[in-house]
């Protein structure tokens, strides 16, 4: 099975959080499937030519939300998630990025309202 992750090393975001967000942007647009056997962190560290701590990190983070789940001795697949557990999965993304950048588009004097009505333009 190869997941599709390309790693930037210059916008300094941590390495084992693109890893995760490639993996989570690809269950839930459909490309993984549930059930699918996921690389080992070993195999995925290897291939990415990055240390086997960040893989492991983005594994237990994706599988304390749900994303993934383990079975000692024959690896990490991805959870079957209905279709209103991605929405909400989606959301969830959404709303992390809104905590995350709407503190910095107040400091440029941008209203949440005016940044809400920009996107309703797009």
């Amino acid at each position: 099975m190869k997941i599709d992750i390309v790693l930037s090393f210059q916008d300094g975001k941590p390495i084992y959080r693109q890893i995760e967000e490639a993996i989570a942007s690809q269950i839930l647009s459909g490309k993984l499937k549930g059930g699918e056997l996921l690389p080992s962190t070993r195999e995925l560290s290897l291939g990415l030519d990055v240390s086997v701590i960040a893989p492991k990190m983005a594994y237990e983070n994706l599988q304390r939300k749900g994303y993934l789940y383990a079975i000692p001795g024959k690896g990490t697949f991805v959870s079957a998630l209905s279709e209103e557990e991605k929405e909400k999965l989606r959301l969830e993304v959404v709303d992390a990025i809104l905590e995350r950048e709407l503190p910095v588009l107040e400091r440029f004097g941008i209203s949440p309202e005016e940044f809400a009505k920009r996107i309703l333009k797009k």
